[in-house]
């Protein structure tokens, strides 16, 4: 029983992080910087989830990050599953080709995934939806993708901290570094 109690309790204080990453980049981030554009924090997570869980955990997290965040970036529930689990899938394959756990790593593979996020999601819209998008907003998009990658190296380091305090193990093939 305890086990699982602190499990369901480390994913709650996750999903609560996330939570607050989400209104900091759909509210308080509009308030501060008007029509710049925000950093895809949502990506972070799936990022650290395909390389820092094993595989039923990563599939949970990215529905679970797909269904929290796709209020926030106002993308139909469905099209941010579908974008997210196609991103998803491409992670997993990257990490089964080569491992390394550094954050810049990780930020590269941040700003990969943010930058092809995008593209997956106008495909997906042109295919899916009977109104798919009219305007791909392409320096939107590149600014996004480097904010992203830029937020991402404190973030990693801060879920790491986060696992550390929460005594979450990690999967064989991963060191800490």
């Amino acid at each position: 029983m305890k086990p699982a109690v602190f499990f369901l309790s480390h994913l709650f204080l996750f999903f609560s992080i996330l939570l607050v990453m989400m209104a900091f980049q759909g509210a308080i981030w509009l308030q501060l910087f008007s029509q710049f554009p925000s950093p895809c924090l949502w990506l972070t997570f799936i990022v650290y989830g395909a390389f820092y869980r094993q595989l039923p955990e990563t599939i949970a997290l990215t529905y679970i990050t797909s269904l929290i965040a796709a209020p926030f970036v106002n993308i139909p529930i469905g099209l941010m599953l579908a974008c997210n689990s196609i991103l998803m899938v491409l992670l997993l394959i990257i990490k089964s080709r080569f491992m390394v756990s550094k954050p810049i790593f990780l930020s590269l593979l941040t700003l990969l995934i943010t930058l092809l996020f995008p593209v997956t999601h106008y495909i997906l819209s042109m295919i899916i939806e009977s109104n798919p998008i009219q305007n791909f907003e392409f320096f939107s998009w590149i600014i996004s993708a480097l904010l992203t990658a830029l937020f991402s190296v404190a973030l990693f380091q801060f879920y790491i901290w986060f696992d550390s305090i929460m005594a979450k193990s990690w999967p064989s093939e991963l060191g800490r570094y």
